[in-house]
């Protein structure tokens, strides 16, 4: 089993014990969560690339709800991380920037999204 595949059975069972999802209701809600992930993803990459620190920080701010939602917590405090910095300005290019800890993140939000089926 490799990593995407354990964090998908993390998450599932995260859904169940905190929400009292069955495995029908996970598997029914989980495509749409993680198309969300992806749009938040997707917001704080076009952020990233057009170097807009308020606009970065608010889609991390968005991306940490959707992964604490699901359970992830270490990928949550990595798009705090993100905010934080953005908030403070940092600027692309700059020491300290969050651009490469965005980019990590935004390849593994991708890769839970892409492991889950959709209806």
């Amino acid at each position: 089993m490799n990593n995407v595949e354990q964090t998908m059975q993390q998450v599932r069972a995260h859904l169940h014990r905190a929400y009292n999802l069955d495995p029908d209701k996970i598997d029914a809600l989980l495509p749409g969560f993680l198309s969300a992930l992806t749009e938040y993803a997707d917001t704080l990459e076009n952020a990233l690339a057009g170097n807009e620190t308020g606009a970065l920080a608010k889609a991390a701010h968005r991306l940490k709800g959707g992964l604490a939602n699901l359970g992830l917590q270490e990928l949550a405090r990595e798009a705090q991380l993100i905010e934080q910095e953005a908030r403070h300005g940092e600027k692309a290019g700059k020491k300290g920037d969050p651009t490469g800890q965005a980019l990590e993140l935004l390849e593994q939000v991708r890769a839970l999204a892409a492991a889950t089926p959709r209806p």
